[in-house]
């Protein structure tokens, strides 16, 4: 069960990057969607409260990360908080 719920939060992304990318191409929609992934399940590590209470005294930071292995790169990012 936790692994089919884990993957549903992907249909959240989905959803966002194609209301709002839905002109890009399906290329570009899907490594947005992949990014957009990441970006909602750090967001869901918040509903712990010992996850957010050390987010929000600065004593642990959410980052993200995508690899594309086509290209070759690597993006790192940190989770934009808003407490």
């Amino acid at each position: 069960i936790f692994i089919e719920d884990w993957v549903k939060i992907g249909t959240a992304a989905k959803n966002r990057i194609k209301q709002e990318f839905g002109d890009l191409s399906f290329e570009e929609q899907c490594t947005l969607c992949e990014k957009e992934a990441v970006n909602v399940t750090l967001a869901n590590l918040l509903s712990y409260p010992f996850v957010r209470e050390r987010v929000e005294k600065g004593k642990l930071a959410l980052r993200g990360a995508h690899y594309d292995f086509v290209n070759g790169t690597f993006e790192l990012w940190e989770l934009d908080v808003k407490t």
